[in-house]
């Protein structure tokens, strides 16, 4: 995205240059220029990351003195080694699963009450917590044939969550849609607490679709990214640069869409 913007106002500059129309082509190139070597130096990359990262450092202590307790986990995608091979999350995703079975865990730990010590006349108060499950949410939105949901509660399993604690959203193809399908089933679950778990940069977008949905959510971020102050990273800049101008563009589009009435009930 960013790398097309870039060649596309170098090509324009280039064209107002041939038809002699130099201030304008003058104009286009500098400001392709300018754009690249804010991209290379990580300086722009960084910047944008900040403002959607920014809100989100400091990852919460959830209050776990809850009847219900659930941990909406948002899928990334998954990829294949081969062609034949079993899908698998893609690096995306990884960070986001960890963090959803760290935050279990810190849940299940918290639901267990405390016994009375040996000759205590009255028992300890035992923590609210009743149950803490793991929603998954993520369909298949690479046409593999294996939804986002169903792969992650495998890694999920084999992190130590239990099976019986996993609950899956395998419907949506967007986070627009993670949204609104959980929100259905949060319903049902019954959670008076929600924990919202997904890249630091997809926070932002991710709370603002909850909350249309009527969902108030506890956000823990899964990762941090940081642009690298190095030309060589080119690569990596521009990778990061596009990540967030999807974040922003997607953000803008939920704006307007709702301004105009056309977001889905």
């Amino acid at each position: 995205m960013s790398l097309l913007l870039m060649l596309g106002l170098a090509l324009a500059g280039g064209l107002a240059l041939a038809r002699r129309r130099r201030r304008w082509g003058a104009a286009l190139l500098s400001v392709a220029a300018l754009l690249l070597a804010g991209v290379a130096s990580g300086v722009l990359p960084q910047r944008l990351l900040d403002g959607l990262q920014g809100p989100y450092a400091e990852r919460p202590e959830p209050h776990w003195g809850q009847r219900s307790s659930v941990i909406v986990l948002l899928g990334a995608g998954n990829t294949r080694a081969s062609a034949d091979s079993r899908p698998e999350p893609n690096a995306f995703a990884l960070a986001r699963i960890h963090r959803a079975a760290v935050v279990h865990r810190a849940c299940h730990a918290a639901s267990v009450a405390v016994a009375p010590a040996a000759g205590q006349t009255r028992p300890l108060p035992a923590v609210a917590v009743t149950s803490c499950r793991v929603l998954v949410s993520g369909g298949d939105t690479g046409a593999a044939g294996v939804t986002e949901a169903g792969v992650y509660a495998d890694s999920l399993v084999a992190l130590g969550v239990p099976r019986e604690s996993i609950v899956l959203e395998e419907r949506s193809r967007n986070t627009f849609e993670n949204a609104r399908h959980t929100a259905q089933l949060l319903d049902g679950l019954r959670a008076d607490q929600t924990v919202l778990v997904t890249s630091a940069t997809h926070l932002a977008r991710s709370q603002r679709y909850f909350a249309r949905f009527g969902v108030r959510t506890v956000a823990v971020r899964a990762d941090w990214l940081r642009a690298a102050r190095n030309p060589a990273a080119l690569g990596y800049n521009l990778l990061l640069t596009d990540i967030a101008l999807h974040e922003y563009l997607g953000l803008a589009q939920f704006q307007v869409y709702e301004a105009l009435g056309l977001n889905p009930p």
